[in-house]
């Protein structure tokens, strides 16, 4: 594996794990992780990254839905 295959791998993986903690919030996943929502937009994309939520309002909604059923 390449340096830049490696550098990519620990990318994805931060990525997903600043998803997880945001819930999906794509917006609160970028501030996580310091960078600008557009551009971890463009990455989920280029990586072709799936997670839960296709937007934050959906990801607010689950959210929103779980407190509910508590």
């Amino acid at each position: 594996m390449s340096f830049h295959q490696k550098v990519q791998e620990c990318e994805r993986a931060l990525i997903l794990e600043a998803l997880k903690i945001a819930g999906g919030s794509r917006y609160k996943a970028a501030k996580h992780l310091g960078i600008g929502r557009t551009t971890l937009i463009e990455k989920i994309k280029k990586m072709g990254i799936e997670y839960p939520y296709a937007n934050d309002r959906d990801a607010r909604a689950a959210q929103t839905q779980k407190a509910k059923q508590r």
